[in-house]
């Protein structure tokens, strides 16, 4: 996929880009998701795996989009570290 690109004076706009989107309706869903683990404690995991589906997500588009790969990597290793917290 072809990232296009519009600069206007220091100022970059993405267009046509999914990843965006997931990114968006992750971080939407754990907000959402651990506001209900207040009242019920059985959706804290559910909470815990989207924080690192959010973070795998967040990985990604700092690697393909913004050539980020030193944040990439933290994030992959802190992704991989919360759904490791949810399985056990």
């Amino acid at each position: 996929m072809e990232v296009k690109r519009e600069k206007d004076h220091a100022k970059i706009v993405y267009k046509n880009e999914p990843e965006f989107l997931v990114q968006v309706i992750l971080s939407i869903a754990t907000v959402a998701f651990w506001i209900m683990s207040l009242f019920v404690r059985d959706l804290f995991v559910v909470v815990e795996i989207l924080l690192g589906l959010f973070m795998f997500s967040f990985a990604y588009n700092n690697y393909k989009i913004f050539k980020r790969k030193t944040t990439a990597i933290i994030c992959l290793i802190i992704g991989i570290l919360f759904i490791i917290m949810a399985v056990i």
